[in-house]
């Protein structure tokens, strides 16, 4: 006397190890978030097909299969198969012998619900997803082969999987006595929402004492909304009439991204490439965004199969110059979506060869940080080219392919930059980085800071003369606002009364403005001042020393309010102390 069975279905689809040397990867499933490896998994793999004995089997991949012997009804030990289960006569077993009768079951007389159905946002979560991370309870545990980083994009594909799989049509069978459909989808529950605000609920600890779960966990509060990196390239190229362009190789999860003003496709492609790390290339089947990770499965070339010339030979170029700085621009999660930026140095102390990579894409700044990390040891492993030519037995060869060469460490891969030519091709590579970027997860969640009070600018009007190194421009009086909190973009107005005035200029961020904390004393016009320091305190920023040629050249202004109007200085040294910086200025 029940209206459905109700299941709790936390079934394994995959079985997957770190490297290359595990049987699903051998078997040729490129990934984890493969959907097709994930979907065959449904009604296959470990649970219906075979079964690990002990965990020393696990750990060997020593797989047993699931039979019954003389009766042969493995479905009773297939904890995935609910469609034998729901279509079979049910004969009970008692001590392990089976019954001459069924039992009151009717095959199809009752639907299947799902009544919980999930897996926690942590790497690996479909090898067990019925695990939790939880440093409190006894049953605290990561699943099988996991190492415990934070992985949003497992979470998602497990679900989808699970819900597109019998939504496939002639997938969910129906009932031959009331036509019912087995599986009841229109009551599937996904483990968990919370009903607690995002984002404070994860973000106050103060309140709730489990928020730190969250990030481990199985909920899809605060992750639900992200897209994933494949559907938000696809609308990107969708928008511009790119339906063709293959995006099903890209994998990652993104919280938030602003096309910012006119922008191509193509651009606003490379922009999230830089980042997630993938190329827009020209294959045989068409436009396709090729991944750069480290660890897809590279075709080797042995030096016997290249043409070589003594035109186009075969050479390593040498780092050009050495990246030493990264800089990622980003919006942070924290706050009010301000653009922040995060930035990576090397371990050489070079100090040439700074790169800047400004992505408007939603994150924190620990995320960003690792990004940036990410980024350079790619900027870095790219910076190494190689150039061979291929003769037309290596023609299946294509750019963003990965090469690997005999000669070569096996740890040492390269990538498909360019091809030219037919019958010998010209191969251009770059170096692949060892490691792959990890771009799995959104930003973790930050409470909501309380909106900031409207601040009202303070205007100066400056009466000044020419820079030096602006002779011959605009002239008229310089104007200059600050406020903290800045309240945007500031239009001046200016006219003979209110009704006349007509606008003059726009200040798009606030100035350089600050006091002086020691009265400037007299000093002689033209000359530098090497008697008493001036103390100044700046409302925000810092200032920097220049050499004496640079100010001589119109560097390093001040404009001093004074009771008789605007006087102007330069500085050469600016020291930096705890509240103020002391310079040695020359007067104009």
């Amino acid at each position: 006397d029940i209206d459905f069975v109700g299941i709790d279905w936390y079934a394994p689809l995959s079985d997957w190890r770190d490297g290359e040397a595990h049987l699903d990867a051998q078997a040729g499933a490129p990934s984890i978030y493969d959907r097709s490896y994930l979907g065959d998994q449904v009604e296959g793999g470990e649970g219906f097909e075979w079964y690990y004995a002990s965990a020393a089997d696990r750990d060997a991949q020593t797989r047993t299969l699931i039979t019954d012997g003389a009766h042969q009804e493995p479905w009773v030990f297939r904890y995935k198969d609910l469609r034998s289960w729901w279509s079979m006569d049910h004969f009970n077993r008692v001590d392990g012998v089976r019954s001459a009768s069924s039992t009151d079951w009717q095959p199809g007389m009752k639907p299947i619900r799902l009544v919980e159905v999930g897996c926690p946002a942590v790497d690996k979560g479909a090898n067990q997803p019925n695990v939790f991370v939880d440093p409190k309870s006894s049953e605290s545990t990561y699943p099988y082969f996991s190492r415990g980083v934070r992985d949003d994009l497992i979470q998602r594909r497990y679900v989808e999987t699970v819900l597109n799989y019998w939504a496939q049509p002639g997938q969910n069978p129906s009932s031959t006595l009331d036509g019912r459909p087995m599986l009841d989808l229109d009551h599937c529950h996904v483990w968990t929402w919370d009903a607690r605000p995002f984002p404070e609920f994860p973000a106050r600890g103060d309140v709730w004492s489990d928020g730190s779960n969250w990030k481990l966990g199985h909920w899809l509060t605060g992750r639900a909304g992200q897209s994933s990196l494949q559907s938000l390239t696809a609308q990107i190229a969708c928008r511009a009439g790119m339906d063709e362009l293959d995006t099903s190789q890209v994998e990652g999860v993104v919280a938030g991204y602003v096309l910012e003003g006119p922008v191509t496709a193509r651009t606003a492609l490379e922009r999230l490439g830089a980042v997630f790390g993938f190329t827009l290339t020209d294959q045989s089947i068409g436009p396709v965004l090729s991944p750069i990770p480290a660890s897809l499965a590279a075709s080797e070339i042995s030096s016997d199969q290249l043409v070589l010339s003594s035109s186009d030979a075969e050479r390593r170029a040498q780092l050009r110059e050495p990246v030493e700085t990264l800089r990622v621009l980003f919006l942070s999660s924290e706050g009010d979506y301000r653009t922040a930026t995060a930035s990576a140095r090397g371990l050489d102390h070079i100090v040439d060869g700074t790169i800047q990579v400004s992505v408007p894409v939603l994150s924190d700044r620990n995320q960003a940080q690792a990004w940036a990390q990410g980024l350079l040891s790619r900027a870095r492993a790219q910076a190494e080219t190689l150039r061979l030519t291929l003769p037309p037995s290596l023609g299946f060869v294509e750019t963003g392919d990965r090469v690997q060469l005999s000669e070569d460490t096996p740890e040492r891969a390269w990538q498909v930059s360019s091809l030219d030519g037919l019958s010998a091709r010209s191969l251009e590579l770059t170096g692949v980085p060892t490691h792959a970027l990890q771009l799995w997860s959104g930003p973790v969640p930050g409470g909501s800071e309380p909106a900031p009070i409207p601040s009202r600018p303070l205007l100066r009007a400056l009466d000044l003369p020419a820079n030096p190194t602006d002779i011959g421009g605009p002239s008229g009086l310089w104007v200059v606002g600050y406020a903290d909190p800045w309240p945007g973009e500031l239009v001046v107005y200016a006219g003979v009364d209110v009704q006349q005035s007509e606008e003059r200029a726009r200040i798009p961020g606030p100035g350089y403005c600050g006091e002086l904390e020691t009265p400037l004393g007299w000093g002689a016009e033209g000359r530098w001042d090497l008697s008493d320091p001036v103390r100044v305190r700046l409302y925000s920023g810092n200032l920097a020393s220049a050499t004496d040629t640079a100010v001589l050249a119109g560097e390093n202004r001040l404009a001093i309010e004074t009771e008789t109007g605007w006087e102007v200085i330069s500085f050469a040294n600016a020291t930096l102390s705890l509240r103020q910086a002391v310079m040695r200025f020359r007067d104009c």
